[in-house]
């Protein structure tokens, strides 16, 4: 069952991956949208275009493929090069916020 997003956000680092561990890909996908839709609704007014437009795409990305066995070279090459150009738009603070469960760990 896909867990609310806020209350995940509460868990700690040993929680998130134990929730996240039983979800299906489908939830994944969906917890991971969920996840960069808010930050970027929390944070649009103080980014760039091209640093919304990033997270769009991420969001726009994350399909429950990226989480199963097997996924295509293609998406994975995708996938690379996201994290690549969203690394060079965005802080290392703004990628772990948005684009990872490691919150907090910094």
């Amino acid at each position: 069952m896909l867990p609310d997003y806020d209350q995940f956000r509460r868990t700690t680092w040993e929680e998130r991956i134990a929730i996240f561990s039983a979800l299906s890909p489908e939830e994944k996908a969906e917890l991971f949208r969920s996840q960069v839709s808010g930050w970027l609704d929390r944070h649009r007014a103080e980014l760039t275009p091209p640093q919304v437009a990033i997270l769009e795409e991420a969001i726009q990305l994350a399909v429950p493929e990226i989480y199963g066995a097997r996924k295509t070279e293609q998406l994975v090459m995708r996938t690379k090069d996201l994290e690549t150009r969203a690394a060079a738009l965005l802080t290392r603070d703004q990628v772990i916020d948005a684009l990872t469960m490691q919150w907090g760990m910094t």
